[in-house]
């Protein structure tokens, strides 16, 4: 219901949101988390009205990276083909144009982005963190931009959800 309401739809294709087991062993069943996807936060953030883009990336090592903080702070990435770059990722930033004509960026180094994932109430092999990292490093970058920019209502209601690790129990 709740996907529903923020008009984000469920399975891989559209990549909004996805359904991850976990087993409980304090009380030996299996729960189901949501986990709201970056392109369900994509998709949220878009239908603020006041963004033109919105995007995440990651920064493997070796690609060449620059950022500048301060008064006028900077930010430059190249990417290197995936046969190209190191499996080693050191960060993910997340960009946003305004239509009023700001920008806003936020990175965050792999350190920090692991420190939120050791948060994660899945722990298993099987868990989002192990199995799609750099895409779940998008995703933390992102929410973490979003606390900058003006969004959606919807944006912050799927970022609580998520937040509160919504879960369904099957015995």
């Amino acid at each position: 219901m709740q996907l529903s309401q923020l008009g984000l739809q469920l399975g891989s294709f559209l990549g909004h949101a996805y359904l991850i087991p976990f087993k409980n062993t304090k009380e030996n069943k299996t729960d189901v988390q949501l986990i709201v996807g970056y392109k369900g936060l994509y998709d949220l953030a878009r239908r603020s009205g006041k963004l033109i883009t919105v995007l995440a990336e990651v920064v493997y090592e070796g690609e060449p990276f620059n950022l500048e903080l301060g008064l006028n702070p900077v930010m430059t990435h190249s990417p290197l083909p995936p046969s190209k770059r190191s499996n080693q990722i050191i960060g993910a930033y997340a960009v946003a144009e305004l239509k009023d004509g700001g920008k806003q960026f936020q990175f965050m180094w792999k350190e920090d982005i692991d420190a939120i994932a050791n948060k994660a109430k899945i722990k298993s092999k099987i868990s989002p963190w192990h199995e799609h990292y750099p895409a779940m490093a998008k995703k933390t970058v992102l929410r973490s931009l979003a606390k900058l920019l003006p969004m959606s209502a919807e944006f912050y209601q799927a970022a609580a959800m998520d937040e509160e690790n919504t879960q369904v129990s099957f015995a």
